[in-house]
């Protein structure tokens, strides 16, 4: 524990962070939180014919660096799908100005709807197609990592077969289940909606979904490195080279002496868990500790020291301020 303690000040950091905090606010942000007070708005005829025809007619495969998420996706409560997501800088140019139109021509609706003066933002989400396809396709749930002043809308403009519904908890923290035909979307704020997409176990599922990314016009957020907008769309070996340097220096630290003998060790981790869990300021979940204690041991090769990790984590995060994610 002490070198955890001392390596939480003084040690190798990942994007500034702590590499085993930045992971657990990464986990426990797919957790629902009661006090996120959502706000979500279901439309129709969202497009005009021509724009639809035009999403449905293109080929979005030709456009430069198509992205593949894959299935580690799944457990981390990300996007599956074993079709492209496009986002914005992988788009040729000719795309980006027809979406970017799109986009544009939406906001007058969206101003009066939300009561604000919004503007297309300027990250990798300014536009995006979303293309579900196939049984295991789904979005985890989870609230969006990107400024309190974004908005997002979604329109669904091509499927067949069982079309899953786009999902969120409302006020009550009911689950809503909303489904779409083709033109039909909606607009909301996803930092404080929670929301994803269930699978449809159909293999013939086909639900492409046109998305634009919005910001108040006097917001002008500087965008910070997250897990999810450095790894998202990248290869396993990306990722793995990433961790790798981190995990063989606390794999060096796990052979290092314990000062503390393993059963009083033992007993102040399951505490500190506990009283951690109790009192944090974040939600958690049997499944976010979990997979947390996974990636811990993963990353040290050693049961007990993972164990240590997930116990000085959970329960500093009383205390510690958590770094906002901007777009």
């Amino acid at each position: 524990m002490e070198y955890i303690i001392l390596d939480d000040f003084f040690g190798i950091k990942l994007w500034n962070e702590n590499i085993f905090r930045r992971v657990y606010h990464h986990l426990t942000n797919n957790n629902y939180t009661k006090n996120k007070i959502p706000l979500l708005h279901a439309l129709t005829t969202m497009l005009t014919v021509e724009q639809i025809h035009y999403l449905q007619t293109t080929n979005f495969d030709t456009s430069l660096n198509a992205l593949n998420t894959h299935k580690l996706s799944i457990a981390l409560g990300g996007n599956y799908s074993p079709r492209d997501t496009m986002y914005f800088n992988n788009m040729e140019k000719h795309i980006q100005e027809k979406l970017e139109e799109m986009g544009n021509s939406l906001i007058p609706t969206f101003n009066k709807i939300l009561n604000t003066e919004l503007r297309l933002a300027d990250s990798n989400f300014r536009a995006i197609i979303l293309r579900y396809e196939g049984k295991q396709a789904q979005f985890g749930f989870h609230y969006d990592t990107e400024h309190k002043d974004c908005f997002r809308a979604l329109i669904l403009y091509d499927g067949k077969s069982i079309v899953p519904p786009f999902c969120y908890r409302n006020s009550c923290g009911q689950l809503t289940k909303l489904h779409f035909n083709i033109n039909d979307g909606i607009v909301f704020r996803g930092t404080t909606t929670y929301h994803g997409i269930e699978r449809s176990n159909d293999p013939n599922t086909k639900r492409y979904v046109v998305g634009f990314q919005y910001i108040k016009i006097d917001s002008n957020p500087i965008e910070q490195p997250s897990l999810c907008n450095q790894l998202r769309g990248t290869t396993m070996y990306t990722i793995v080279s990433l961790f790798m340097p981190y995990s063989l220096y606390y794999v060096f630290l796990g052979y290092q002496k314990k000062l503390i003998p393993y059963k009083i060790q033992l007993w102040i981790d399951l505490g500190s868990i506990g009283v951690g869990l109790l009192y944090s300021r974040i939600p958690n979940t049997r499944n976010s500790t979990l997979l947390f204690y996974v990636f811990c041991y993963w990353m040290t090769l050693d049961f007990r020291m993972a164990l240590s990790i997930v116990s000085y984590i959970i329960m500093t995060e009383m205390y510690h301020k958590k770094i906002e994610i901007h777009v």
